[in-house]
C-alpha cells in the first residue's frame, strides 16, 4: 500500500433541496370525496421547513471512498396578527461530516486507524476554535442513555461526525455498508444522504417540540411529512405515544410534490373531480424499507392547490395533505379549508406557482440563509485535510 494522504480534497455539490415525499404510502380503505367550506375557524400560526445541502469535500486515497459534508437547517416562521411572517428563536442548523469510518478502519487495519483519529481530532480543534460544539455519533449514543437529543440540538451551528457504516444514531444496529461498497460511490452517496435526511427529520421535530411547549394551541403547517413516532420516541426520551400525539396535534403536513398517489386515482381517472373546495382523502401507512409491521397511520388528502385552465384532467397543481389518523370529518374539512387559504399571496418563484404556499416558500428561504457559502466550506475543508499526516 503506497504512502500518501489519508484524504484528498475534491469538491462537488451533490444534493440540494427540501425533504420530498419519497416514502411509499400504503392505502387502507376506500378513497372518499369531501367538500370543504370557504371559511374555516382554523388558522395557521406557524410554518416549518427543513432544507439540506450535501457536498462531496474529499475522498479516501486508498479506495476513493467519498467524504461528505451536509449542512441542515430547520426554520420556523410565526405569523403576526397583521399577517406578516417573522423568524423565531426556534430556528436551528447543524453540520455533518459523513464517512463509513468503521468499515474503512476494518478494511485497511491499523495503518489507517491512527490517521482517522488524527483526522477527527484535527476537525474537532478546527471547530472548537470557531466556538462551535462538536460531537461524534459514539458520544451521542452514550449521551442518549441518560439525556435527550435536545441536549445537542439546543446548540446553534453544532457539528456531528457521522459514521454511516451502520444504521441508527441512538444505537448501533446492522451494517449497511460492506467492504466491497467502499468503491461504490453511489451506495456511499445514498447512505450519506439518507443519514442527513434522518437528522433533518429529527431537527424538525426538535424545533416543533420546543415551539409546542410554549404554543400549545397553535396550528403549524410543515413542509413535507412530519416525523413518525418511532423515529423520535427514543432520541427525545418521550415517555409515551400520548406525548408524541400532543406534539403533533394541530400539525399538518404539506407535500407539494407528491410522488406516491393511490392507483385508484389513475384507474378511475378521478383528477377532474378535484375542483375548487373539494378533496379526496384516505387513510394510509408510511412504508419503510426495514419495517413492515406496526407502521404509523395517517389521513392523507389530495387537493388541487392552484388551477391551470385546460388541465383539469391532469395532476397539475396537486398537493398532498397529512393529518393524524383519527380525525373528525368536520375537523378535516376545516383543516383543508385553512390550507386552501394559503394560496394567497402568490409565491415569488413562478416555477412553483401551482403547488407552493407562500409561507412555506419564505420558511425555506430562511432555512437556506443559514447555509454557509461554498467558498467558506472550501476554506474550512482546506484547513482540515492538509493537517492529515502521511501513511
Amino acid at each position: 500500500m503506497r504512502g500518501g494522504p489519508l484524504f484528498i480534497q475534491s469538491f462537488a455539490l451533490e444534493y440540494e433541496g427540501p425533504l420530498l415525499d419519497r416514502e411509499e404510502i400504503i392505502p387502507e380503505g376506500d378513497l372518499k370525496i369531501v367538500d370543504f367550506p370557504k371559511d374555516s375557524p382554523i388558522k395557521f400560526d406557524a410554518f416549518l421547513d427543513g432544507s439540506m445541502k450535501l457536498y462531496k469535500v474529499g475522498h479516501a486515497s486508498f479506495s476513493g471512498t467519498p467524504l461528505y459534508y451536509a449542512c441542515i437547517s430547520a426554520a420556523l416562521l410565526y405569523r403576526l396578527p397583521d399577517g406578516r411572517l417573522r423568524n423565531t428563536t426556534y430556528t436551528r442548523n447543524i453540520n455533518l461530516i459523513l464517512f463509513p469510518f468503521e468499515v474503512y478502519r476494518e478494511t485497511f487495519g491499523e495503518r489507517v486507524k491512527s490517521e482517522l483519529e488524527k483526522f477527527q481530532e484535527g476537525l474537532k480543534n478546527a471547530i472548537i476554535v470557531r466556538r462551535n460544539k462538536f460531537f461524534t455519533e459514539d458520544e451521542i449514543i452514550d449521551m442518549l442513555r441518560h439525556q435527550s437529543l435536545e441536549s445537542i440540538f439546543q446548540y446553534r451551528d453544532c457539528w456531528i461526525i457521522c459514521d454511516i457504516s451502520r444504521t441508527g444514531i441512538s444505537e448501533r444496529r446492522n451494517l449497511q455498508i460492506d467492504k466491497k461498497d467502499l468503491g461504490n460511490f453511489n451506495v456511499i452517496k445514498e447512505k450519506a444522504r439518507a443519514r442527513a435526511r434522518h437528522y433533518m427529520r429529527l431537527l424538525e421535530f426538535y424545533v416543533l417540540k420546543v415551539f409546542r411547549e410554549k404554543n400549545e394551541g397553535s396550528f403549524v403547517l410543515v413542509d413535507g411529512l412530519y416525523p413518525e413516532k418511532r423515529h423520535v420516541l427514543t432520541p427525545f426520551k418521550l415517555q409515551s405515544e400520548e406525548i408524541y400525539r400532543e406534539i403533533v396535534s394541530r400539525v399538518v403536513g404539506f407535500i407539494k410534490s407528491p410522488r406516491d398517489i393511490p392507483e385508484a386515482l389513475y384507474q378511475h381517472d378521478m383528477w377532474d373531480t378535484l375542483i375548487p373546495y373539494r378533496s379526496i382523502y384516505w387513510k394510509g401507512k408510511v412504508k419503510e424499507e426495514d419495517r413492515t409491521e406496526n407502521l404509523s397511520k395517517f389521513t392523507f388528502s389530495l387537493m388541487r392547490f392552484r388551477f391551470l385552465p385546460g388541465f383539469e384532467a391532469n395532476p397539475i397543481g396537486i398537493v398532498k395533505i397529512q393529518t393524524e389518523e383519527e380525525v373528525d370529518p368536520e375537523y378535516l374539512k376545516n383543516v383543508l379549508s385553512a390550507v386552501y387559504k394559503e394560496r394567497y399571496p402568490s409565491v415569488s418563484d413562478r416555477r412553483r406557482f401551482l403547488n407552493e404556499a407562500y409561507p412555506i416558500e419564505q420558511a425555506e428561504k430562511v432555512a437556506k440563509s443559514f447555509f454557509p457559502s461554498e467558498s467558506r466550506i472550501r476554506g474550512f475543508i482546506s484547513t482540515v485535510i492538509p493537517e492529515i499526516s502521511y501513511l
